[in-house]
């Protein structure tokens, strides 16, 4: 199975240009470099191309958020407890998520 492997960036959502990369983590920090440098004018995506078929998907806000911003999970203090019925509706448990 052979794949490219393209950054697709729509500049002003109006002109595409495609660029190729060799690996994933190419492609997806020149995502994030564009990004940084353009902010949100442009339309970004990841076009791969298996055996000759065009597969296009996009970049969450979340990756783009995740890359800007260091997760720290001590950060987050809170939790939510919800019941989650186990086998019957009487017998339920809490749960942290």
């Amino acid at each position: 199975m052979t794949t490219d492997k393209y950054l697709v960036i729509v500049v002003g959502d109006i002109e595409p240009e495609l660029h190729k990369f060799e690996t994933d983590e190419q492609r997806d920090n020149a995502a994030i470099e564009h990004k940084r440098e353009e902010g949100d004018d442009d339309g970004i995506f990841k076009l791969d191309v298996v055996d000759g078929v065009p597969v296009m998907t996009t970049y969450s806000n979340g990756f783009f958020w995740d890359a800007e911003n260091e997760y720290d999970p001590g950060e987050y203090e809170f939790a939510y407890l919800v019941k989650c019925p186990k086998d019957d509706v009487n017998d339920a448990q809490e749960k942290r998520i």
